[in-house]
């Protein structure tokens, strides 16, 4: 079937050469590209906004880009961050840092990311995030230009409902002769003042050998960063049906509503990344280039987060008391800590062996092969957990009442206030096993378990592709005719190592060996900030902060490892609760065209057929037996995207643009996987005869799932002033998505799994919904006002707004509708800038409106992350023609970044609440 494949291939490349070769290849410029004023401009960023505009406007599809000057006058960390102020662009972040780009509201998953055109591995997230290509790993550095294809075209990959983000690094043709720039900077951040930050480049390249026909390009980069964050979480919040008023009155304050979790915490971390990217190329003629290109960046992130948790699990209207509509207290809790230290490493390489040659007067041969390799891995992921549980109601007797209540509640502020009550209670006990509930308390700060986790992402992918390309005339007007062929295979896997250990030994061992909870032991963490949170209700404001020593527990759990109880099952069933590996072919095939139908009017016409082979493999584990056994799953499923372009060039002024596409989005692979749990009673009553059940439950990922199939319908229109100081655009887009994916559930008859049988098994796996639509404008305004106004010389402003509405049903959600994950409603930017005589000023605001993280049962269980309003501001001066200095200020407002549940008042986790403070940087940059 793939020997076919490739025959077809061959054969549709082999026919358009023969329909091509031998015509007249020679054109002239009698084409309706747009062209845009030479301007005299002052100023890096100036002249890169003007270079961007002329390359959006001379593409026949729609593209935003964003040129290296521009990501550099603005305080940008990585890839993800130069992207956030583009219209459509939406950004998810993790410790402060840009991580994710949804493009046009929809989800990473679903777009594409490549390097100078070519696929570049993924590294995952906990192996949880699939195809969503991280983007903080990527550095800012040592590129040359980023690019946003909102409208593919078939000579690209399909993958792209949203769109691909292209990044381009610099070649030693970029300039005449040797050249080197680079940069160095020094950082604060308010929230943790000891903290050290810094970052450096240095690039280079040259031409060399007989008439310079060699160039070498050689980029490095290093940043290191140390951060505090603090957080607070809610979770599962829950009306209390039924209940009873302190006086004994029913319902007396109408709903009532309260989670059954609240937890405080904070992150004391450090980020390292550091990247070389090096382009070797040799271009001995005219219609000639060949080179090889290596890119490697490596980040680690160390990570200590301690946090305190208060629960009120499974309560009901007999364990608790209402004050109010916002307060009780209950006589049934759990209050614990958890401390987590973790290092992961994300390295990410890429080696590209390829060229282009012409073949004969206006034909060309592309081709390059592609080795890409990605990683996630955790050397290190512990645990260290305690908790204890109060329970007067069931130990005593007791009523629930106040003199039983052994934790109250206050949720009348933003953040839950859950309060341990010390002291005993109505017969006299203690409240607390062993005293009170306090961060303080012996007691309560013993390790009863411990989690040692490894863990191993990778992923590596192998590409080679070939395109031909031929330019000419057909009657008499300009052609491109194009068609080519890609073939990638992909070797993903997962593997994660979960080992539990329960103390189940005498306390006395305990307390005396672990000694001072007060230390750290770990570097960058010399106090804890947990005792002086900064957004904490009034009754955390003081904590002690009493937490695990992380060397002396260690020490601790080696020398007792005989009184720790290994949780055989718990460890087994979580260790391969993410785990699967799979192999992912894919041949792709295109064909496609452009013809000038007037010196105005492009049309660009084509398809792209792929077809994807899926070889799969995960883990069932059986809770009942403990056992684990291997699950195998395959999918087929092939890909007609046709695609149709029109490019109109009204006036010398006036661009139009309209297109119909079709794209792709292949199932994530964790929900592909066929990673499992099976449960089933096995005592008598359930049992119809040997291995013959009359119930179970199954979850398990699907093989089977379709990819989402779009239909896109998109439409722009610009106006460039006609001094080249601006322009004005909107733009519009339609996607009709077929076969989203979202969990299912549901009950099936006579069932065999695994030589079990079963009458019922309630499944809950994922599935293919109906069909979906995503809708959105987006309106764009630059203007320099040295022409509109001359005084403003140096002033202009940059602005965009993109509204965004989708829909689509869901399984569990029966006569509703949804919006997408990750789809805002509203992004707003805008820029203000000043530059000439060698000042350079650009203060930079950005809205995005709440979205869609997670779908609950109801409305009310959704999980949502809330809008954020940011503001960063950069200023440089050039001191020489070669070397300037800069002070920049990011997230000046200091925004949370904020997740809720169904309505902004209700907190939710992950990050729950979470702030990251401001950071100032000064630096200096120099070229030659």
């Amino acid at each position: 079937m793939k020997l076919t494949r490739l025959l077809l291939s061959a054969g549709l490349i082999g026919s358009t050469t023969i329909a091509a070769w031998g015509q007249n290849a020679a054109r002239e410029d009698d084409t309706p590209v747009f062209q845009l004023p030479d301007l005299e401009v002052q100023g890096d960023f100036r002249r890169s906004w003007l270079e961007s505009m002329r390359e959006q406007a001379e593409s026949t599809n729609y593209l935003e880009v964003v040129n290296a000057n521009d990501v550099g006058k603005l305080p940008d960390s990585n890839i993800a961050e130069a992207l956030q102020r583009l219209p459509g662009l939406y950004l998810q972040s993790d410790q402060g840092e840009g991580r994710y780009v949804s493009i046009r509201g929809v989800d990473p998953i679903l777009n594409n990311v490549t390097l100078n055109g070519q696929t570049i591995a993924v590294s995952d997230t906990d192996g949880r995030s699939g195809r969503a290509a991280p983007l903080d790993v990527l550095g800012s550095n040592s590129l040359s230009q980023i690019e946003v294809i909102k409208v593919v075209t078939p000579d690209m990959d399909g993958q792209a409902i949203g769109g691909t983000i292209n990044i381009r690094t610099p070649s030693a043709f970029d300039h005449d002769g040797y050249f080197t720039y680079g940069s160095f900077e020094w950082g604060y951040n308010d929230q943790a003042p000891d903290a050290e930050i810094y970052s450096g480049e240095a690039n280079a390249g040259f031409r060399f050998g007989p008439d310079e026909t060699w160039g070498l390009y050689v980029g490095t980069s290093y940043s290191y960063r140390e951060y505090v964050s603090y957080l607070a979480e809610a979770r599962d919040w829950f009306t209390l049906d039924d209940y009873v008023a302190a006086d004994g009155t029913a319902n007396a304050y109408g709903e009532v509503r309260l989670p059954e979790r609240s937890k405080l915490g904070s992150a004391d971390g450090e980020r390292e990344r550091y990247g070389v990217n090096a382009n070797l190329e040799f271009r001995p003629q005219y219609g000639s280039l060949y080179y090889l290109r290596a890119y490697y960046t490596r980040y680690t992130d160390f990570e200590f987060r301690p946090e305190y948790t208060f629960r009120m699990r499974n309560i009901d209207a007999d364990d608790a008391r209402v004050t109010s509509a916002t307060s009780g207290y209950v006589t049934r809790a759990e209050a614990g800590t958890e401390v987590r230290y973790e290092k992961q490493i994300r390295p990410v390489s890429q080696i590209v062996l390829g060229g282009e040659q012409e073949l004969a007067d206006g034909l060309k041969l592309e081709a390059s092969g592609n080795y890409t390799k990605a990683e996630e891995k955790n050397p290190v992921l512990n645990y260290y957990e305690s908790s204890m549980e109060a329970d007067t109601r069931s130990s005593t007797g007791g009523a629930a009442d106040a003199a039983n209540a052994v934790m109250s509640w206050d949720v009348s502020g933003f953040f839950p206030v859950f309060t341990p009550l010390s002291g005993n209670d109505a017969d006299g006990n203690a409240r607390w096993p062993g005293g009170d509930a306090r961060y303080d308390e012996p007691d309560f700060n013993q390790i009863t378990r411990i989690r040692y986790i490894t863990s191993q992402v990778q992923e590596e992918t192998w590409t080679g592709k070939a395109d031909l390309t031929w330019d000419g005339f057909i009657a008499e007007r300009p052609t491109t005719l194009k068609t080519g062929f890609k073939y990638l295979t992909r070797d993903k896997s997962v593997n994660d190592d979960d080992n539990r250990y329960n103390w189940e030994g005498d306390p006395a061992y305990y307390s005396q060996s672990i000694g001072n909870y007060g230390t750290l032991g770990i570097p960058h963490a010399s106090y804890n900030h947990l005792d002086h949170h900064p957004f904490g209700p009034a009754a955390y404001d003081s904590l002690p902060g009493y937490i695990a020593n992380i060397p002396a527990q260690n020490a601790h759990f080696n020398q007792y490892r005989d009184q720790y109880e290994y949780d055989e099952s718990g460890s087994l069933s979580n260790s391969v609760e993410d785990d699967y590996s799979l192999t992912e072919e894919i041949l792709a095939v295109y064909a496609m065209g452009t013809y000038d139908l007037t010196s105005r009017l492009r049309l660009l016409g084509g398809a792209r057929m792929e077809w994807t082979d899926v070889d799969i493999k995960a883990y069932m584990y059986n809770d009942t037996t403990g056992t684990v056994s291997e699950e195998q799953g395959t999918n087929a499923f092939d890909n007609f995207l046709p695609n149709l372009q029109l490019y109109y060039k009204v006036t010398d002024q006036v661009l139009l643009r309209a297109a119909l596409s079709s794209t792709i989005g292949r199932p994530d692979y964790p929900d592909m996987a066929p990673i499992s749990t099976l449960e089933y009673d096995d005592e008598a009553s359930n049992q119809l005869g040997t291995d013959y059940y009359e119930e179970g439950s199954l979850e398990i990922g699907n093989p089977d799932l379709d990819p989402y199939e779009s239909l896109n319908f998109d439409g722009s229109a610009s106006y460039f002033f006609q001094d080249g100081s601006g322009n004005v655009s909107v733009a519009v887009f339609r996607k009709d998505i077929d076969n989203a994916i979202y969990a299912f559930e549901e009950d099936r008859l006579d069932q065999t799994i695994n030589g079990i049988r079963f009458n019922t098994v309630e499944v809950q796996t994922f599935n293919n919904a109906d069909d979906g639509e995503i809708n959105g404008l987006e309106l764009t305004y630059q203007q320099d006002f040295e022409q509109l106004i001359p005084a403003l010389k140096g002033f202009g402003t940059l602005l965009n707004a993109t509204w965004i509405d989708s829909s689509v049903k869901v399984f569990q959600r029966p006569g509703e509708e949804l919006p997408f994950f990750n789809q805002p409603d509203r992004l707003f930017n805008a820029q203000v800038y000043y530059e000439d005589h060698g000042f350079s000023l650009r203060v930079a605001y950005s809205y995005q409106d709440a979205a869609l993280l997670e779908v609950g049962g109801s409305t009310d269980e959704d999980i949502y992350i809330a809008s954020r309003t940011t503001w960063s501001a950069k200023a440089s001066y050039d001191f020489t023609e070669n070397f300037s200095v800069y002070v920049s200020g990011e997230n000046l407002s200091d925004e949370p970044y904020q997740t809720y549940q169904g309505n902004e008042q209700y907190l939710a986790e992950n990050p729950g609440y979470e702030v990251y403070g401001r950071t100032y940087r000064v630096g200096v940059n120099w070229n030659y």
